[in-house]
């Protein structure tokens, strides 16, 4: 108990230092003016937080999707640091969380087929994952055809998902499908980790934490296809996760089929997140959702009491930075200006 303890701590010391290291708004404001690929992905090498991971970039031939792949790396890189601080009791949990890593993996090479891509990816600096998780990663990096990414995850769990799904050739590959497979994998594996590893007050933090993030993630899929697709109600629930904590199947396909705005108001404010959606404009929801949860990773940072939960919270905020440095890069793509950038970042006004 002790021993736990102590490692705790230094959990939650680790934790936060390195929360200390991702990017501040004043390094967000400059990346925001930066031109190309290569200027971000350069000035990214130059900080210590970033130098190992972005090591063998190279700045003046880098595209986005390169550099999505060593972002990536940067990820798994913070997360083999902070395992050499965890206590052996709590590290198979924190394998379940890795599984993103590994899911990432698969899903930028999911895009790149999708969209034709024919850009070598920078897959083998995960080659050490190898090991650990099962998958072939230089067969993943060559992979050209969907048939041969599912090749390379032959020896892991990710199989069964990817080769029942209904694509007879690279065209019939419908992205966000294979996405959901993967991700509601993901998703009640952890939970069910938890509920087996951690009985006590410290599983109902991490189911509260995980079960949340799922529901809150599925909210602000439905009201994000409403603004901007008007779906109809089955596209609206076949795109949403098929994994739920407080809310139900049942709670979700109502959603969906609310014929205005104020229905769907209505419902999100007898929900048991009505708290977290008071006074929030329906057409903001989805954004709203997403600062929400950023906020929460903070407030588990910080906890009081240490835990496992401080080292899940900082992988969760370490996540948020790649994806707005993903934003930017695809902010800078689509000539969206510095001044209009902030909008699409999370955590940008904390």
């Amino acid at each position: 108990m002790i021993k736990g303890f102590i490692s705790h701590g230094n959990v939650a010391a680790k934790s936060r230092a390195m929360y200390g290291a991702l990017l501040t708004r004043r390094e967000y404001d400059h990346i925001m003016t930066m031109k190309t690929v290569g200027q971000l992905a350069g000035y990214l090498k130059g900080r210590r937080a970033w130098r190992e991971p972005l090591k063998d970039i190279n700045e003046t031939s880098i595209h986005r999707s390169q550099l999505e792949a060593y972002l990536r790396r940067g990820f798994l890189y913070d997360f083999n640091r902070l395992m050499h601080h965890i206590f052996q009791g709590d590290r198979r949990f924190l394998e379940y969380m890795r599984m993103k890593s590994d899911i990432e993996m698969i899903l930028v090479k999911v895009r790149q087929i999708v969209s034709g891509s024919e850009e070598i990816l920078p897959l083998s600096g995960y080659r050490h994952r190898q090991a650990d998780s099962g998958i072939d990663m230089a067969r993943l990096e060559n992979a050209a055809e969907f048939r041969e990414i599912i090749a390379a995850v032959a020896d892991t769990p990710y199989h069964p998902l990817l080769a029942r799904l209904p694509f007879t050739d690279d065209d019939d590959i419908n992205y966000t499908v294979v996405e959901n497979a993967l991700v509601s994998f993901y998703f009640k594996s952890l939970l069910g980790a938890i509920k087996k590893m951690y009985p006590g007050e410290m599983g109902k933090k991490l189911s509260d934490n995980f079960g949340a993030m799922v529901d809150l993630l599925n909210v602000s899929c439905c009201m994000r296809l409403r603004r901007y697709f008007s779906s109809h109600p089955d596209a609206l629930f076949v795109n949403m996760l098929p994994v739920y904590y407080k809310l139900s199947g049942d709670f979700f396909r109502t959603l969906a089929e609310a014929e205005t705005n104020e229905e769907a108001a209505d419902l999100l404010a007898a929900s048991p997140y009505r708290r977290a959606f008071r006074g929030v404009p329906i057409e903001d929801m989805a954004d709203h959702i997403d600062r929400m949860l950023y906020k929460y990773d903070k407030r588990l940072l910080y906890y009081p009491e240490p835990g496992i939960h401080t080292a899940v919270a900082y992988l969760q905020l370490k996540e948020t930075e790649i994806k707005n440095i993903i934003h930017i890069v695809e902010c800078v793509r689509y000539g969206i200006s510095p001044d209009e950038m902030p909008a699409f970042l999370v955590g940008y006004d904390d």
